[in-house]
């Protein structure tokens, strides 16, 4: 791949270009760099996933040696107004809802899911457009945008797009995304409970024992939370479904040490009796807290250490240095609505350029996400997929699981990315 790639967009004055990241890039010593981070730092919407250094800690320069990350950047003059970050991206047939094939398939996604910098409609709509004809030049099957508000401006570009040719699929289809808009005060927010759902959060924090919780947010705490969260990992339902998901390695100990160095960091553990049971982590990012991965000893699980952990999470988050909104991440489940106090749809999408292997591929994926929905909905209209559920994540089945804010026995955890 050379330095600068061929595909170059002018319209309106703004010129759209493409450019791997390089040695220079990495280790601050090009003007690419700082370009970027000036960029990052004015862009009040950015996250925290779109700062340079967080790329290059989460991939090692040997993991993109010969896939590298690429800037997509939109200049005018010498100014650069918007920015993506597209990292190579590899899906297995069965990770894009598929079945019947063993299938690899390769592409790029979108980090952060945004492009930093002046998002109007239609530079955007120009921005995806240049995506998609990078994409068809490197062969790539698809831009992956995750966790896309339906509302976005983004999404509205990226089905301008799909008009024009380029097909727009949903690998997860467009559901619920829970949210809780803090009130003043944490007595604000404790009085969307019932007096009943109160007590019985009461109770549950009793019955589980004498506790201890921990919070880490400094680069000194790290390898024991990371060490102690690895243990616990291993006994949660999670691993024994999708491996481990916490694994104290040195690129784990790299981010958490850069989230700490951001002040972003906020991850706990909880302790019954002493024993490590359960932990939770959090990147607090301006006004935003994202929860990003949550687990507990499965052999505690009749005596809900989730919820107790989650619920002392709260507390600590209202209390000290509160963020606006607490973002449970994507995926529905019973308890993110139990706690939200606000919603709204997203999805993730597959940005795929026109040609015969995309369209075959996606004919197929279509085929097997309409017969999974139709799976899914008779599973749950017999209740069969919540008892699943509850046997996999080690609870003893129940036949009936209400919904409402009386319902403080759900736990979390249990359902979704969480």
């Amino acid at each position: 791949m050379t330095s600068e790639l061929t595909h170059i967009a002018t319209n309106l004055s703004a010129r759209i270009t493409f450019h791997p990241l390089d040695d220079s890039v990495r280790r601050h010593l090009s003007t690419r760099y700082w370009r970027w981070l000036e960029l990052f730092e004015h862009d009040p919407a950015a996250r925290l996933s779109q700062h340079p250094d967080y790329i290059f800690t989460e991939f090692s320069p040997q993991a993109v040696e010969h896939n590298p990350i690429v800037l997509c950047e939109a200049t005018r003059g010498n100014e650069l107004v918007a920015l993506g970050v597209l990292v190579p991206k590899s899906m297995t047939w069965r990770q894009a809802g598929g079945f019947g094939l063993r299938k690899q398939l390769s592409g790029y996604r979108l980090a952060g899911n945004r492009f930093l910098g002046k998002g109007d409609f239609d530079l955007l709509h120009r921005l995806l457009g240049a995506c998609e004809d990078f994409c068809q030049q490197q062969n790539a099957m698809f831009l992956l945008i995750e966790d896309l508000e339906q509302s976005d401006t983004l999404t509205e570009a990226a089905r301008s797009i799909a008009h024009l040719g380029t097909k727009l699929f949903c690998v997860v289809d467009w559901q619920d995304h829970w949210t809780i808009e803090f009130p003043p005060t944490p007595e604000d927010y404790w009085a969307k409970f019932t007096g009943k759902a109160r007590y019985n959060f009461r109770r549950t924090a009793k019955r589980l024992g004498h506790v201890r919780i921990t919070k880490t947010t400094e680069p000194n705490q790290i390898a024991e939370f990371l060490d102690t969260a690895n243990a616990i990992s291993l006994r949660t339902w999670q691993a024994k479904q999708f491996g481990r998901r916490i694994r104290n390695g040195e690129s784990e100990l790299a981010m958490f040490t850069f989230l700490a160095s951001q002040q972003a960091l906020r991850a706990y553990l909880l302790f019954v009796e002493e024993k490590p049971v359960a932990f939770l982590i959090g990147i607090q990012f301006r006004d935003r807290f994202s929860l990003e991965e949550m687990g507990y000893d499965q052999a505690f699980a009749e005596r809900s250490p989730g919820q107790v952990l989650f619920n002392h999470v709260l507390e600590d988050l209202m209390q000290h240095d509160r963020p606006r909104v607490f973002d449970f991440g994507g995926g529905d489940a019973d308890y993110k609505r139990i706690y939200a106090t606000t919603k709204s749809t997203t999805g993730t999408v597959w940005l795929v350029p026109s040609s015969w292997r995309g369209t075959i591929y996606l004919t197929l994926l279509r085929t097997c996400h309409m017969i999974a929905r139709s799976t899914h909905a008779l599973a749950r209209k017999v209740g069969i997929r919540t008892l699943l559920r509850q046997w996999i994540r080690g609870k003893r089945p129940k036949f009936k699981i209400k919904s409402g804010a009386d319902d403080s026995h759900i736990e979390p955890g249990t359902d979704g990315a969480a």
